[in-house]
């Protein structure tokens, strides 16, 4: 059995940081919160709301230090060749020649266009819970980074957001997305900062959706459960045109240069 739920953005911070279930249940307790507010990322839901609407500055900050190492590499225009004809040249045009046309000698110039297209990011971000605070915050820096790239070499970008957990059997999935940018939105980033580099969003306020949706117990998904695990919908980013699962980054340095590789297999130039 499987449950997806889409949010908007607003629906999902609002709903995860109010109410409770039918029986009065919430994740957020200060029992679980404060001694874990490391691995929680904060204390209240007063906390992670706050953050959730006006950005997370020390996020921001991270996704501003890895793009910082891509600057400067980045060509926001692509390579084209004009053809040019004179009375003397690299090549000769034979069919101008036997015409006598005397400019009949040609050179390929090289122009540049802006690069203009449209790319489709998708995140997924269920993570185990032996995931360390900073490999999520250097993940969500990672693709902060990337779609701010994307954005200056005149791409436009959708960014959507997914946590997702499976039961150990496979039988019981819950879904919970949402798009954080659609290609014509400006960047938001230090709403980009809090989703994509905090703990929260992945590891109580989804958690709060899941005890929510009521199926959780049910799915076998539900907080608590050691043979809960994360995964990734596919269903969701078939179409995208990058999906971000998890992925090992050991620094600031490594996240900058998967956002090359990624830039550089999108056609945007990279100098060296």
């Amino acid at each position: 059995m499987e449950f997806v739920k889409e949010y908007t953005v607003e629906e999902f911070i609002k709903s995860s940081t109010s109410g409770s279930t039918k029986s009065g249940a919430t994740y957020w307790t200060s029992e679980v919160l404060v001694p874990r507010a490391q691995f929680y990322g904060v204390t209240s839901a007063e906390e992670a709301y706050k953050l959730a609407m006006f950005g997370w500055p020390q996020g921001r900050e991270l996704i501003e230090r890895v793009k910082a190492q891509i600057d400067g590499k980045l060509g926001s225009h692509n390579r084209q060749y004009e053809p040019v004809y004179d009375v003397c040249g690299a090549y000769v045009d034979v069919g101008r020649y036997c015409e006598g046309v005397p400019e009949c000698m040609l050179t390929y110039e090289e122009t540049e266009t802006p690069q203009t297209g449209f790319v489709w990011v998708h995140v997924s971000t269920g993570v185990n819970g032996c995931v360390s605070t900073r490999e999520i915050q250097l993940h969500g820096a990672a693709v902060g980074a990337l779609v701010d790239a994307l954005e200056s070499a005149g791409q436009r970008v959708k960014l959507t957001w997914e946590r997702s957990s499976v039961s150990q059997s496979g039988n019981g999935r819950i879904t919970l997305w949402m798009t954080l940018k659609e290609y014509n939105d400006s960047l938001d980033m230090d709403r980009l900062a809090f989703f994509l580099t905090h703990n929260s969003p992945r590891r109580v306020m989804a958690w709060q959706e899941y005890l929510k949706s009521g199926l959780a117990r049910s799915l076998g998904v539900s907080p608590g459960k050691a043979s809960c695990q994360p995964w990734s919908n596919r269903g969701l980013f078939r179409g995208a045109d990058i999906h971000v699962g998890h992925m090992h980054v050991n620094g600031e340095e490594d996240a900058a240069k998967w956002v090359l590789e990624q830039l550089a297999e999108h056609g945007i130039t990279i100098s060296q």
